[in-house]
């Protein structure tokens, strides 16, 4: 079976989303293939953008301040090649903040009025509170898990759920207050409490998942209401931390019905995987892009390819019922680094698996022939990260892969997001940052070349 389509997208997590979301509003007909959901589905929800600079450990006060540190250090950071088409160093940060400036503008009107709708800005990072009870560094947040302002007077409890394994509130509000008190910024009073709410009639093993499924059901926030009202009564609590389990389909409705029974302000931290905010995310940018005519095909995976000259002229791919044989005028590369699969390991070294092409290392270099143990430091978590994340493929100017001789692969393929070298996103608080920024200039690159095409 053949399919036509201007832009195909391979990859549907973060930067594979917003490269089809780009190109559909530009008009241009869309497909993305996807194995799953890959890693977006299992982030916090939260858009870093530029939270800490390698080695350090102090965090930027805003992403344009960790915008301008990481451009200025490393010239191979995703975030410095959206600025080479500039002529100057000035030139390129400026080129960079607006390439960046303009995504999130996008990001924030494709998820307006969503699920995970999000809320921040590039002038100032906001501290989110996570499950543990620290905090970090982020640039967006959704909505319901924006920390509210307090003071003196105020009381914070944190809330868990009894047989929820994913959050433990009595270690998070301890680590919280300790980390408040060094910073002379704490609460008047921090306290914990387990709810005895069973979704579904589960009482143990409940995943977020199940919790926030049970509150999109009707009397679900009611349940939780009677549940919080003694406690809230019994401290006299004022703002409510609970884990993001508000919903997948209504969190801020459920929120504001929610602080309106208990009269206290709530907030949802940050977590881990299962991710209830990924998955929102997700499936906000899944419904937008539907929204804008593009197509999602799911399960499906990349796995052959035609050249014709200096352009991708056929993609395989196959599901379990299928082969579809993708014709496309341009393709995006968007599939995450190893988790995704965008990016594997053998034991001759690393490599991208579909197109073949050379992974280098955090300032470009080759990783040819290099096992992949070789790539990592002898301590494997520190301030400057794991040299295996920093590995990927580099680009020219238009977010074009290379091939071994260091010239562009081919003129129709574009690449975006964690298959991109020259960045360590764990450390530097800059995954769906990158992910969007790159997502957002390749959906546009990609767009520009099918209408070069067209001429």
């Amino acid at each position: 079976m053949k399919l036509e389509t201007d832009v195909l997208v391979i990859g549907g997590g973060m930067a594979g989303l917003t490269a089809a979301c780009t190109a559909a509003e530009a008009g241009a007909s869309i497909t993305v293939v996807r194995k799953g959901h890959g890693a977006t589905a299992d982030s916090s929800g939260a858009i870093d953008i530029a939270g800490y600079l390698p080695g350090g450990s102090t965090p930027f006060g805003s992403a344009r301040e960790g915008l301008q540190a990481l451009v200025g250090l490393f010239p191979y950071h995703p975030y410095s090649v959206l600025g080479r088409v500039a002529a100057d160093a000035e030139s390129q940060f400026d080129q960079v903040l607006e390439r960046v400036t303009d995504s999130v503008s996008s990001l924030k009107r494709w998820l307006s009025g969503s699920p995970a709708e999000v809320m921040g800005s590039l002038d100032h990072n906001i501290s989110a509170v996570t499950v543990l009870g620290s905090t970090k560094p982020t640039s967006l947040l959704q909505t319901t898990m924006t920390p509210p302002e307090w003071d003196d007077d105020s009381t914070l409890l944190f809330a868990g759920f009894r047989g929820h394994s994913d959050f433990n509130a009595s270690l998070a509000a301890k680590t919280f207050m300790a980390a408040q008190a060094r910073l002379g910024e704490p609460p008047r009073r921090i306290a914990d409490a387990q709810l005895s709410l069973a979704p579904f009639g589960k009482p143990y093993n409940v995943s977020s998942i199940e919790i926030a499924r049970h509150l999109d059901h009707p009397g679900g926030i009611d349940a939780l209401a009677e549940e919080l009202s003694g406690h809230v009564e019994r401290i006299g609590a004022t703002h409510i931390a609970l884990p993001p389990v508000l919903g997948l389909k209504r969190p801020a409705k459920n929120r504001s019905l929610l602080e309106e029974l208990i009269e206290a302000q709530i907030f949802e931290l940050l977590s881990f995987p299962p991710s209830v905010p990924g998955l929102r995310l997700l499936r906000s940018l899944d419904a937008a892009l539907i929204g804008f005519g593009g197509r999602i095909l799911e399960a499906h995976e990349a796995v052959g390819y035609e050249k014709s000259g200096s352009e991708i002229s056929r993609i395989k791919c196959t599901t379990h019922h299928r082969t579809l044989e993708m014709l496309p005028s341009s393709v995006v590369i968007a599939g995450g680094k190893f988790i995704g699969g965008g990016i594997i390991g053998t034991e001759d070294g690393l490599t991208e698996p579909l197109f073949g092409l050379p992974v280098v290392s955090e300032d470009w270099t080759s990783t040819a022939g290099i096992r992949p143990q070789r790539l990592t430091r002898p301590v494997s978590i520190t301030s400057e990260g794991h040299g295996l994340f920093a590995c990927g493929l580099a680009v020219d100017k238009l977010l074009r892969p290379l091939d071994e001789s260091g010239d562009t692969f081919a003129n129709n393929l574009f690449s975006a997001g964690g298959m991109m070298a020259g960045y360590n996103y764990p450390v530097e608080k800059s995954g769906l940052g990158v992910a969007l920024a790159t997502g957002v200039t390749a959906g546009m690159n990609a767009v520009e070349r099918v209408q070069e095409g067209r001429i």
